[in-house]
């Protein structure tokens, strides 16, 4: 497949598998020997990949992204490969839908962590010292406001 114009005015039904360009971020799949694009093949087995529609240099341009699973199959029952393919596709989208922490939360969360490891280490220890200093390192690299209360040792 070659990159393809998508057409914002497309239906809000997808029809995966196609080859026809989809917007950005839509996971897809397509096989060149896929029985539904190539009935006449002569070949016994077949397989699909599954990737996620990539943005072009060119606006308004969308090329397949890399290949995150492929799924094989015969070309006499090829319904169980897309029941797959369609199955796969859902668990992607549906980690996709999955709210990721915010970096700084992420950061203050490490940050606490390290310091509360550290209290509980020697006072005299390196592995405390060691703690102390990448949690003062990261909350340097990440310009984290502090808490009110907190102190940095």
């Amino acid at each position: 497949m070659t990159p393809h114009a998508h057409n914002p005015a497309q239906p809000a039904t997808l029809t995966r598998g196609d080859g026809q360009p989809k917007p950005v971020g839509t996971w897809d799949w397509y096989g060149k020997l896929d029985p539904l694009h190539n009935p006449q093949t002569i070949i016994q087995r077949f397989s699909i990949t599954v990737f996620r529609w990539t943005a072009t240099p060119t606006p308004g341009v969308t090329r397949p992204g890399r290949t995150v699973k492929r799924f094989l199959g015969t070309i006499k029952h090829p319904e169980p490969v897309y029941a797959q393919a369609r199955e796969f596709i859902r668990d992607l989208e549906a980690r996709s839908l999955t709210p990721v922490p915010d970096r700084l939360d992420a950061a203050r969360t490490l940050i606490l962590a390290w310091r509360d490891q550290a209290q509980q280490e020697a006072p005299a220890s390196p592995a405390r010292a060691t703690l102390l200093a990448c949690a003062e390192q990261l909350e340097q690299t990440v310009a984290l406001p502090r808490s009110r209360g907190e102190t940095s040792k």
